[in-house]
């Protein structure tokens, strides 16, 4: 018979225990059906933020004790955020006896609160979004990003209807370029969010930027990222940078959070040609003009679109998954990718199966030390493009991971910005 436990890392797993402080067994306190990914003491309650049933979904928070896990009613169809790299939020806590908790909507991560036998309730201005909080006597403090900030503290006071900010780290002088919202019907009718940066003064029709978020499961917000200096600046020379939020994304309801399970590529290309689409037809963009840029998923579908359009002169891809197959071999994921997220036929959604197709001059940025998308997804789509003669470059960032984009070291990240926005005005500006 099979030991289960040696089949343990062909299973997802987290589960809660609870132990005796006096010793003795581990007592678990939920099921398999509940992968927890964090236990919280909260009051008089344990409470984990887990997924149910399986891996890709939305996380919710359910509260554990010797009958099992109970989930605790939010009335939001929406992900609770705990907080990882990439993926902002905070840890459940507890304001006076009110349960407060971070989610995302739309584009942002939201703080809300549940007070005593009621719906859960968002007690942040729409504009920003979360990135970390803490409570303490009745007071709440978090970090937030707003479209003017990369990151402010603001403190909410007991009985006070609104946050007060602490900080102001954006000079006062500071003008950026502040997105637009848009939303974009696909031709099969799915309605996507996305957000424009221009300057309302430049020429049009223009060079656009198709800038293409990670996961699939994240989302851009519409706020000023600290990370990606070069949608200013590339603003600021006349250019105009749409970022969307297609299918796959999160924020959006748990239906539309895994529309593209089993069919990455396929599901969610209309949604980003839609919207290049719509910019065209309003004079806003140049079709001749047209360049795509991403970063891990987002590397993916740059990488796919360059390989299945050919509507787009320039390409940088970053951190990219090129070949489904040797990625479910060689990532820290990849089992997690080849089972829950694409299963079936890995070659059909390959941009490497298509690579032939590809005419974009491309500019490939990867860091040495990836184990999410390792080097080799991009050192493949190097070799080919090379083989054919299409402009490509890859650049190796020494001992970077995969989040090195957001958290290396500053000298690569300033590295990035300043060979994507070379890259882009040499070959589509």
């Amino acid at each position: 018979m099979t030991d289960p436990a040696a089949d343990r890392d062909l299973r997802p797993g987290g589960a809660a225990f609870a132990v005796p402080a006096s010793g003795g067994e581990p007592e678990r306190l939920t099921g398999p059906e509940l992968l927890c990914g964090g236990v919280w003491w909260l009051g008089d309650r344990l409470v984990t933020a887990a997924l149910k049933g399986g891996p890709v979904g939305h996380v919710r928070l359910y509260a554990l004790g010797p009958g099992g896990a109970a989930e605790i009613e939010t009335g939001l169809d929406r992900n609770v955020m705990t907080g990882h790299p990439g993926y902002p939020g905070a840890s459940p806590a507890l304001l006076g006896d009110d349960l407060v908790f971070c989610a995302r909507d739309g584009g942002r991560t939201h703080l809300y609160r549940i007070p005593g036998g009621e719906l859960a309730t968002k007690i942040v201005p729409e504009e920003v979004s979360v990135a970390g909080a803490s409570t303490a006597a009745g007071r709440l403090a978090y970090v937030a990003a707003s479209p003017h900030s990369a990151g402010e503290i603001y403190l909410l006071e007991p009985g006070e209807p609104a946050a007060r900010r602490l900080t102001a780290h954006a000079p006062a002088d500071l003008d950026p370029y502040v997105p637009e919202r848009r939303t974009f019907t696909a031709p099969d009718g799915t309605v996507v969010e996305g957000f424009v940066w221009r300057d309302e003064n430049a020429a049009t029709p223009g060079p656009l930027l198709l800038d293409i978020h990670g996961g699939p499961h994240n989302a851009w917000a519409p706020v000023l990222d600290g990370f990606r200096v070069y949608r200013q600046i590339l603003a600021a020379r006349g250019w105009t940078v749409l970022a969307i939020n297609p299918r796959a994304s999160d924020g959006y309801g748990e239906a539309f959070y895994t529309a593209a399970v089993g069919a990455w590529g396929l599901a969610d290309t209309q949604d980003f040609l839609a919207a290049v689409d719509t910019l065209v037809a309003e004079g806003v963009a140049d079709p001749e003009r047209l360049a795509v840029t991403g970063y891990s998923y987002g590397g993916y579908m740059t990488c796919w679109l360059t390989a299945t359009t050919d509507r787009f002169k320039a390409a940088v891809s970053g951190g990219p998954v090129t070949d489904l197959t040797s990625m479910s071999g060689t990532s820290d994921m990849g089992l997690l990718l080849k089972e829950y997220e694409c299963p079936g036929d890995l070659a059909a959604q390959s941009p490497l199966t298509h690579v032939g197709r590809v005419t974009a001059p491309t500019l490939l940025l990867h860091g040495e030390s990836d184990d999410r998308c390792p080097i080799g997804q991009s050192e493949q789509w190097f070799a080919a493009l090379r083989e054919r003669r299409v402009p490509v470059t890859l650049v190796r960032y020494p001992g970077a991971s995969h989040l090195f984009q957001g958290g290396g070291r500053p000298s690569h990240r300033y590295d990035y910005n300043e060979r994507m926005i070379a890259w882009l005005e040499r070959w589509a500006g």
